[in-house]
């Protein structure tokens, strides 16, 4: 078959009747020529004219696609982090002090045992942590609630003027003077409910340089400033600038706990486990996301295989 040559693989895969729908356009392709209609009553017009709209919209969506690679983009849901084996190795390096696996003996004879050195995995292990908030700032949607007890008022800065006016994009300064007199103010009285949907900051490119990719190092802190400790680990991890677990008076009361056991969960499943995608000819494919209350969930299936290493 030659469309994977031309088009790549990864197209056949994602469109796998374009070679049919083709040979369905080619029987029609005189009646094309001349230009009729497709609800014309003529033997496999219709299945014609369907297989037509089919592949002009698969072709789009792959010059899209190549358009935004060009412009250094990342493809709408695509995340770089699945097939990161670099970064897998590191981290795997990083949490095997504090990872003991082996065998034990249980009811059934031999089996599989791991112990956790939780104080270590939470003290000495940056990349792993960075790794988490990154996961976490792309796909938590938490959202703070706050009671308000006193009446004020909010004004729209600049920015979110210029914002407001391109339909929620950065504006460029050209269009600063046509909003110069456009600014909303906002009357909050005592009593009322705030909502702060904090996913949203989570992915403003103001507050993140490619705020759609996945960056396991975006959270980690270099510490060889001129006011460093001698001791002082080589790298710390920013935890100040997402929220996935709330603000204030309604940040999550078992943060420490569930940042443990999620830290200790993640060790669990990189020691024990390989991960690799049910189809190893397709590769990774990203099943984009959908919104939900406090977590994103995956649009599609995501088919893997589970390959033990101890």
């Amino acid at each position: 078959m030659v469309l994977p040559s031309i088009l790549g693989s990864a197209f056949v895969h994602n469109y796998p009747d374009t070679a049919a729908d083709i040979f369905t356009i080619d029987e029609s392709f005189y009646k094309f020529m001349m230009d009729l209609p497709s609800w014309i009553p003529i033997t496999g017009m219709r299945e014609s004219s369907n297989a037509r709209d089919r592949v002009k919209r698969s072709m789009g969506e792959l010059h899209a696609a190549i358009s935004a690679t060009d412009r250094g983009e990342l493809l709408p849901g695509g995340s770089n982090g699945p097939c990161d084996a670099k970064l897998l190795s590191e981290i795997r390096e990083e949490v095997a002090p504090y990872a003991t696996s082996g065998w034990a003996k249980g009811v059934s004879g031999a089996e599989p045992s791991l112990k956790l050195d939780s104080a270590g995995i939470r003290h000495e292990t940056p990349l792993l942590q960075s790794a988490m908030l990154e996961a976490m700032r792309l796909y938590t949607l938490s959202t703070s609630y706050k009671y308000i007890n006193n009446d004020f008022a909010v004004e729209e800065s600049e920015v979110d003027k210029l914002v407001r006016a391109n339909g929620g994009r950065l504006a460029t300064e050209s269009n600063t003077d046509s909003l110069r007199h456009s600014s909303r103010s906002y009357k909050l009285r005592k009593g009322d409910i705030l909502c702060v949907p904090l996913g949203l900051q989570q992915r403003d490119p103001r507050y993140w340089e490619d705020e759609s990719s996945f960056n396991a190092r975006r959270f980690l802190i270099q510490n060889n400033g001129p006011h460093s400790k001698q001791d002082e680990p080589e790298y710390s991890v920013d935890y100040t600038q997402t929220h996935p677990w709330g603000v204030g008076a309604t940040k999550c009361r078992g943060i420490k706990f569930s940042h443990e056991e999620v830290l200790n969960i993640a060790v669990a499943v990189l020691i024990c486990w390989d991960i690799v995608p049910a189809d190893p000819a397709a590769g990774w494919e990203h099943p984009r996301w959908l919104p939900a209350g406090g977590t994103a969930i995956p649009k599609a299936d995501l088919r893997v295989k589970l390959r033990r290493r101890i």
